[in-house]
């Protein structure tokens, strides 16, 4: 248990002022510790994950053992566990689930009683979910960056931002997918079915969403909102946007120039020289073909150019003059 230290001056009368005082843990080298503990597992799972102790007593040693799963309102739920398995030094333990078993927060405490007493380990933080159930598995970057200034330009960044969505309706097409932030509609990309199972499988079905995060001028948390035929509610997630480093400043203190492009393409927080380039690495603009290439004198006409090496984005960057303008 914990054992209290205090140190002070040897001739500090108590109480004394200078003193400093914490705890020490003293542990009982007999009592069995977790090896890698499992950290929650689907309610319709008939099995707790397996549990892998070290120093647990050995076969024959020991006269009692109990698995108990304590709810956060302090309800205890008795586990029924099977023979153990031995592994060398280590000892695992299969736990059938109980049947009163709900989705929740526990600690999972395992208690044995040896010729040294009771001994008890437990896992803390286990979460129970219904691995039935539509949800967000993972998802990144968490952090994307605001719009972006550079050469008196302002770069309209939008990251891809992925989520490993579980259970998720399979099979659908792009357009089926709708995702949202706050009012402003959000373009899906991608989506992608990566792992298919069996309508009985449990937390099995994993697909891939991928989406263009909005182009947003100041920092801040923003939830995001997916939807889709046959989910009963959209799925959410978070991101954070952070001001997006100075590339300006930082290309130019290099004597480079800002590689708009890139940034564009992928957008990015970090203060990067790789978005950094050489004046000369940008080729000079050149007409490869114009269609049709002549028209009536009245105007009217529409022509098509392809331009190879133009530093243009969007129409607002290009001017186009015809004639003396």
């Amino acid at each position: 248990g914990a054992i209290p230290v205090v140190i002070k001056p040897k001739k500090c009368q108590d109480p004394c002022a200078d003193q400093v005082q914490f705890a020490f843990e003293s542990l009982d080298a007999t009592v069995p510790e977790l090896l890698a503990p499992p950290s929650g597992m689907a309610k319709q799972q008939p099995k707790l994950p397996k549990i892998t102790l070290e120093k647990f007593p050995a076969e024959g040693t020991y006269s009692s053992l109990l698995v108990t799963m304590v709810a956060s309102d302090k309800t205890e739920l008795a586990c029924t566990v099977q023979p153990v398995d031995r592994m060398g030094d280590l000892t695992q333990l299969d736990v059938l689930t109980p049947a009163a078993l709900v989705e929740g927060g526990y600690s999972v405490r395992i208690s044995v009683t040896d010729s040294g007493g009771l001994k008890t380990v437990s896992i803390e933080s286990f979460v129970v979910y219904d691995g039935l159930a539509a949800k967000v598995v993972s998802y990144g970057p968490a952090m994307v960056p605001t719009v972006a200034s550079a050469g008196g330009r302002l770069l309209q960044l939008q990251s891809r931002v992925s989520a490993t969505m579980a259970n998720f309706p399979q099979g659908l097409a792009l357009s089926a997918v709708v995702a949202t932030q706050g009012a402003e509609d959000v373009t899906v990309v991608e989506v992608r079915d990566l792992v298919k199972c069996s309508a009985d499988a449990i937390d099995c079905e994993r697909t891939l969403v991928t989406l263009l995060s909005p182009a947003l001028a100041s920092p801040g948390d923003k939830t995001l909102f997916v939807s889709a035929p046959g989910l009963p509610a959209p799925l959410t997630f978070g991101i954070r946007y952070e001001l997006a480093c100075d590339l300006q400043a930082l290309c130019a203190a290099r004597r480079r120039l800002v590689d708009y492009r890139s940034l564009l393409d992928a957008p990015t927080i970090a203060c990067d020289p790789a978005y950094c380039i050489k004046a000369t690495d940008i080729s000079a603009p050149a007409i490869l073909r114009v269609s049709p290439s002549e028209g009536l004198v009245l105007g009217g006409t529409l022509v098509t150019l392809q331009v190879a090496g133009l530093p243009a984005f969007t129409a607002a960057d290009v001017k186009v003059v015809a004639g003396e303008g």
